[in-house]
């Protein structure tokens, strides 16, 4: 995925639904794939609706990585990290149960990067489609917001749908 899709990610007003190479989209095994961040969002509220709209299974990925922080901080920042993961995990899922999804999982796992991680989880998972939003605006992702929902577009098993906020 180049420049051109990622500012078209960035600037849709519209979900995109992002269907890469012979990737087979199926909608009985949905994927979230979250960063601690951004679990509760518009690609919670949206995966909760597609899944509870097509009787579907929801499986919620939240990737974390403590990066170089950990090594400065010692183990309380992965702690803290894991803890922020597991509320969010608890929040998109609290998303999904109001919404009547009745099979919801959820997935917590360290990775880098993130988006990697969260396509191999999707993979084991059988997903036919990934929802997520864009990837939050911290790290390098400040210099080019969306690049690594970009890159997760890459690593996906399936189609990849980009969730944007509703106006």
């Amino acid at each position: 995925i180049g420049l051109t899709a990622i500012a078209i990610f960035k600037n849709s007003p519209v979900d995109v639904l992002v269907v890469a190479g012979n990737k087979a989209l199926h909608l009985d095994r949905l994927f979230l794939a979250c960063q601690p961040s951004a679990a509760g969002g518009p690609a919670a509220d949206r995966a909760a609706s597609i899944a509870a709209r097509y009787a579907s299974s929801l499986t919620i990925g939240i990737a974390y990585d403590p990066g170089l922080k950990a090594f400065a901080l010692a183990s309380h920042f992965e702690e803290a990290m894991q803890r922020q993961a597991k509320e969010e995990a608890l929040k998109a899922a609290g998303i999904a149960e109001a919404a009547g999804v009745r099979h919801v999982k959820t997935v917590i796992k360290r990775g880098d990067p993130w988006y990697k991680t969260l396509g191999e989880e999707a993979t084991a998972a059988g997903a036919g489609l990934i929802i997520s939003g864009l990837d939050s605006e911290h790290g390098l992702s400040r210099l080019l917001p969306g690049a690594g929902t970009g890159r997760l577009v890459g690593f996906s098993p399936c189609p990849v749908l980009i969730a944007k906020k509703a106006s």
